[in-house]
């Protein structure tokens, strides 16, 4: 072919442009290797370094704590999930022991009563029940409690100890296995003097008069609570009376026992004011039944009568016979709020009765029920379970509910007690992540058929405690409930009355399981350290290894709110703060007395939030402003710093 002819030139013209191609597409190819090395190098220079010693010390968000990694493990089989089940069912029918430790124990050979509620009852095969009031060791020792490895929580405990107030306290976490509790300090309390003066304005002699908290709930014994009475005396015969060691220096006074004479009330008494004086009346009474939806009696079921209006003066409380009736004598005449209730029945109130009617008819619906099923559920699966209502407000959900405990068995769970209304519920199967159910309209005296649900693993969480020199502490850790994830950065996770605990092994080992994703924030606490607090994202299913968390020496705080004349103000609040570390809060005991304990070394700021307010019913002062007191203390680890302070009288 001719070299200039045009077939040549097309041909030569070809071949440049496929040189030049491939030219191209070399350099192109070189461009995307050396981009795909520096993306390699950049992601390889991004990757976090193994958490050292010196990670552990480092302050974090939201306080100090360690490094956090995906642990490889993958989720457990269906079986290997049964097991763990099984397992985790075993271990919780076993009790365990609670420790309390007391201090400041007033001298005397009678040791420390203990009254236990159990709302829950016995099971077969589970663990017994602790008796509902026995004695401590001996004085000077701790208190130590047997309680069955299901029970959630103590939903109520008190402490009884002569010549010392009474302690009330309510839901303390349970961890499933033993545990020492915070130490809880024995006062002597108050006194209040009065008189109570009969129909006529002469003296009421022999009567019985009753110290209780303020807004004592009458229908609180129907729900299985021990009903806490801070002392009980007697009028001598110029009806006056003392009673001492109260724990509140506002109480309800109750008077009972006159032949004849009504009951008497003081709603609201302050025991620093001058002596009370009670007025009773002449007697008169509210008759009637309680029964069922059918018609059938109710009895035992527990029916109280509060005085109507501003001005309780009187009031009392009956328990309905076999007949289902009641009688409400000693009622100083008028109007009354007239309430029922019984166990696992919805309470009812009649918002005016008058002394002169006989004849009340009170119908008590029972509680809703729910029934669940669980697939997959082995036919001879007998497990504890925990539960609780979740309900709207606004937009989102919210527990509403103290946790229950009913029992899944084979692949049926049946939960009783749901109060009417539409609900969510939370069920937490030991060994199985918890889940909520979709929201369901509950109706009285009805069960309610859910749905079915799969149970499933959940994540994982694990971590070792340990102290500066690298010995394992068996720390108590409390993981804040998902929804208390965001105050949980600034308040101390102990303190929230939603969590969870459990507590280390003798290694200083954790493994939590049934995880659900989300973030979270965890703490972990133990005697003559420093609390640390982590905030952590639960993945959804495998594990976490937290490195190992370093539980540094602490220090403390201790003092008196007073006025400036020297009077101790109790039931003040006040908060520790410092930056980078979620806030403490105390309340002052009757004597004016505080303390934060485990606190990481530094500068704390205290607060003062309120001064002891007047009483409820007055309000002249309820909106004048008041300034908080702060004060400012250096601690150092190993130091118990005394910061008393003083403030104008209220």
């Amino acid at each position: 072919m001719a070299e200039g002819s045009p077939l040549a030139r097309s041909t030569g013209s070809a071949a440049s442009r496929a040189i030049g191609s491939a030219r191209t597409l070399a350099v192109v190819a070189l461009a995307g290797v050396g981009l795909l090395a520096w993306i390699a190098i950049w992601m390889l220079s991004s990757m976090p370094a193994a958490p050292s010693a010196a990670d552990d010390r480092r302050p974090r968000e939201p306080g100090p704590g360690a490094d956090s990694r995906r642990a490889p493990a993958p989720p457990p089989s269906d079986a290997e999930l049964l097991a763990r089940i099984g397992r985790e069912a075993q271990r919780l029918r076993r009790s365990v022991r609670v420790v309390i430790p007391v201090v400041d124990r007033p001298e005397g050979p009678a040791g420390v009563r203990v009254r236990v509620a159990d709302p829950w009852g016995a099971e077969p095969g589970a663990a017994p029940s602790p008796a509902p009031e026995r004695l401590a060791t001996a004085p000077g020792e701790p208190i130590t409690l047997e309680v069955p490895g299901w029970w959630p929580e103590l939903s109520e405990l008190q402490l009884l100890a002569e010549g010392a107030a009474p302690i009330e306290l309510e839901r303390i976490v349970l961890p499933g296995v033993g545990v020492r509790l915070d130490p809880v300090r024995l006062v002597a309390g108050l006194r209040v003097r009065g008189r109570v003066l009969a129909p006529g304005g002469g003296a009421a002699p022999h009567v019985q008069v009753a110290a209780l908290p303020v807004g004592s709930d009458p229908l609180a014994e129907a729900g299985g609570a021990l009903g806490l009475r801070y002392g009980e005396a007697g009028t001598d015969s110029r009806g006056e009376f003392v009673l001492e060691h109260l724990p509140a220096r506002r109480v309800r006074l109750e008077v009972t026992g006159g032949r004849g004479w009504s009951n008497g009330v003081a709603v609201e008494h302050d025991v620093t004011s001058p002596p009370a004086t009670l007025h009773l009346a002449p007697a008169a009474s509210i008759a009637g039944r309680v029964v069922d939806p059918a018609g059938r009696p109710l009895a035992g079921s527990r029916v109280s009568a509060r005085m109507a209006g501003p001005d309780e003066t009187s009031g009392g409380i009956s328990i309905t016979g076999e007949d289902g009736g009641f009688v409400l004598a000693s009622l100083a005449p008028g109007y009354y709020v007239v309430s029922a209730g019984a166990a696992g029945r919805a309470p009812i109130v009649i918002a005016r009765v008058h002394t002169d009617v006989r004849g009340l008819r009170l119908v008590l619906h029972e509680l809703a029920t729910a029934r669940v099923d669980v697939i997959g559920a082995p036919d001879d699966l007998d497990v504890p379970v925990t539960w609780r209502t979740w309900s709207h407000s606004g937009a989102r959900l919210r527990p509403t509910g103290a946790r229950s405990v009913a029992w899944l068995r084979g692949g049926s769970l049946s939960m009783r007690g749901i109060p009417a209304g539409a609900h969510a519920l939370e069920i937490s199967v030991p060994g199985a992540r918890s889940f909520l159910t979709p929201v369901v309209e509950f109706a009285l005296d009805r069960e309610t058929e859910v749905g079915s649900f799969t149970l499933a693993a959940g994540a994982t969480l694990t971590a070792t405690v340990r102290d500066p020199d690298g010995r394992p502490l068996p720390a108590r850790v409390a993981l804040a409930s998902p929804h208390h994830t965001a105050i949980a950065r600034e308040r101390d996770p102990f303190a929230l009355p939603d969590r969870l605990e459990r507590v280390c092994s003798e290694e200083g080992r954790l493994e939590w399981i049934a995880l659900p994703p989300g973030e979270r924030v965890i703490a972990f606490r133990h005697d003559g350290s420093a609390d640390v607090a982590l905030a952590v994202t639960i993945p959804d299913g495998g594990g976490l290894e937290l490195g190992p968390v370093t539980l540094g020496p602490a220090g403390s705080i201790e003092g008196e709110l007073r006025t400036h004349g020297g009077r101790p103000l109790a039931d003040v609040e006040i908060t520790a703060g410092m930056a980078g570390v979620p806030a403490r809060s105390a309340v002052t005991a009757l004597d004016g007395r505080f303390e934060f304990p485990r606190l990481v070394p530094g500068r704390w700021e205290l607060t003062v939030l309120g001064v002891d307010q007047p009483s409820s019913a007055d309000l002249s002062n309820a909106f004048t402003p008041r300034e908080n007191v702060t004060r400012r203390v250096d601690v150092a680890a190993g130091e118990r710093r005394r910061c008393d302070i003083a403030i104008e009288s209220p």
